[in-house]
């Protein structure tokens, strides 16, 4: 057997019919002899030795912070790019402030890179755009489309496989932006991810909002693009909350569908934000600018040399005074639109709210029945009813009384039984929800009654009419006779004849 073990390189501890099983006191021996054996230290020695602060216990993490919007992390100064990525997330402005008080923190950073399909880098930290990923799968169809030309065909239902798998090749990493651009600034990349805080953050730290990228966009390029599919993505929320009011939601797809609305908002709210600030910063610029023109002016005179921020400054003169004026014109448009939207958003019912209310109108004024779900539970509450009237009827009704004969009994007995599968029809009828015999009864009775004190009514009135024409008539007859009297005489329709 232990010939068997040294063969496979495996040490017989056990020789018994289990030479595998080792207990846990048997181990804990057989490593302390092992330590012993190679001059390692001894339990008692390590646990003395894990108590001095000196001892390596792993890397340190910086300090730990947790923001009010429930981000939680330690500040590295190196994750200041990756910081900032995620404070775009969640609009996290205190985030942002996090990642600003690192040592190598640069407000003014821009992007480069993303050569051929390669990683765009800025701030520490490379990241890739979905717009790489999709000019990739543009370029991927078009040449599939071009090798299959007239080697084989496809449906169209293939087609879209094909497009999926392309998309799975393209897509071959985790974006940090929807797009982005050579030339970038921090302020580009937080305005396509609707971070307006932070973006507005970044321009009261002095981040130039006149910078550039390669396709010749500002930030206030990007603000109006940004306007634009917002206001589209609001017109899809307003559509389908217009679809909603010809069929009933229930509950949760009602607060899903009115956070939505809140959430799209809210992202004009802060956009408007943003751009007041922006506004503000243009006027400050121009006002800069004055001063640099100037400024330029004294040092060409004394044929002094000016510095290129002064001549970039002032070659920033009519793109700032272009986007104030727009900038102007949209925070306008941002003022109706946003005034607009929260007046839709006020006037706006679900159609399950308003049938709720219109529910509780009727039953108030009392025009409709209650209906009621019926349950197995109440055929059982009935049957026990009948039950106990059943035995009522038994102890008190059927019972025979001195003097009664058997005709009686039986006559007195089925009036009783009558009595109870009427008693039942109503339970039941009223468990329902419906009129009962009795109440219908009732309803007829003061029907009846109504109609007869309105026939009692006319009547009446007929007879006063009868009486005041009468009256009439006879006041009539008193004139005719008593005029002659009084000097006038009625000879005939029109004349009159007057006596003097």
């Amino acid at each position: 057997m232990a010939s068997k073990f040294a063969s496979k390189g495996l040490r017989p501890y056990k020789t018994g019919s289990n030479a595998g099983y080792e207990s846990n006191f048997e181990r804990a021996a057989r490593e302390k002899k092992e330590r012993l054996k190679h001059g390692r230290l001894t339990d008692e020695e390590m646990a003395k030795k894990a108590q001095q602060a000196t001892q390596f216990k792993g890397f340190v993490g910086g300090m730990q912070f947790r923001t009010k919007l429930g981000f939680q992390g330690n500040a590295f100064d190196t994750l200041w790019g990756k910081h900032i990525f995620l404070s775009f997330s969640n609009d996290d402005e205190e985030l942002f402030e996090v990642a600003m008080k690192s040592e190598l923190a640069d407000v003014s950073e821009r992007v480069i890179g993303g050569e051929y399909g390669s990683a765009f880098f800025i701030g520490d930290i490379g990241f890739f755009a979905q717009n790489q990923f999709e000019h990739a799968a543009e370029q991927m169809r078009e040449f599939e489309t071009k090798a299959s030309k007239g080697i084989y065909f496809l449906s169209t239902k293939e087609w879209v496989t094909v497009n999926a798998n392309i998309k799975k090749l393209a897509d071959y990493s985790e974006t940090r932006a929807p797009r982005a651009v050579r030339g970038d600034s921090w302020g580009a990349l937080a305005l396509r991810a609707n971070a307006y805080k932070v973006a507005k953050r970044m321009l009261t730290m002095g981040m130039d909002p006149m910078i550039t990228n390669e396709e010749g966009e500002d930030m206030f390029q990007i603000l109006e693009e940004q306007y634009n599919r917002m206001t589209g993505v609001m017109h899809d929320v307003l559509v389908e909350k217009e679809v909603s009011t010809h069929k009933i939601l229930v509950p949760s797809e009602q607060r899903a569908m009115d956070e939505k609305e809140e959430a799209t908002i809210q992202v004009f709210r802060y956009m408007l934000h943003f751009l007041e600030e922006f506004n503000a910063s243009l006027l400050a610029r121009i006002a800069e600018i004055g001063e640099d023109k100037r400024l330029k002016r004294r040092l060409e005179l004394r044929r002094e040399s000016v510095s290129e921020k002064i001549l970039f400054n002032v070659s920033c003169e009519a793109q700032v005074n272009n986007n104030s004026e727009m900038g102007k014109k949209l925070q306008t448009q941002l003022i109706e639109r946003i005034r607009v939207y929260e007046q839709a958003q006020k006037d706006h019912v679900h159609l399950a709210d308003l049938m709720h209310k219109q529910h509780a109108v009727v039953e108030r004024k009392g025009g409709v029945q209650a209906k009621k779900i019926w349950k197995h539970t109440d055929d059982a509450e009935v049957a026990k009813a009948i039950r106990e009237d059943e035995e009522v009827v038994q102890e008190d009704d059927v019972g025979g009384f001195d003097g009664e004969t058997d005709d009686e009994i039986h006559t007195r007995i089925a009036t009783a039984k009558a009595a109870r599968i009427k008693k039942e029809k109503a339970q039941k009828m009223k468990a329902h929800g419906l009129e009962t015999d009795d109440e219908k009864e009732a309803r007829l009775e003061a029907e009846r009654l109504a109609e007869e004190e309105k026939l009692l009514m006319a009547l009446s009135l007929t007879e006063e009419e009868e009486r005041e024409a009468k009256r009439k008539d006879d006041a009539r007859l008193e004139r005719q006779l008593l005029a002659p009297i009084q000097g006038t005489l009625y000879a005939s329709e029109y004349e009159t004849t007057s006596y003097r």
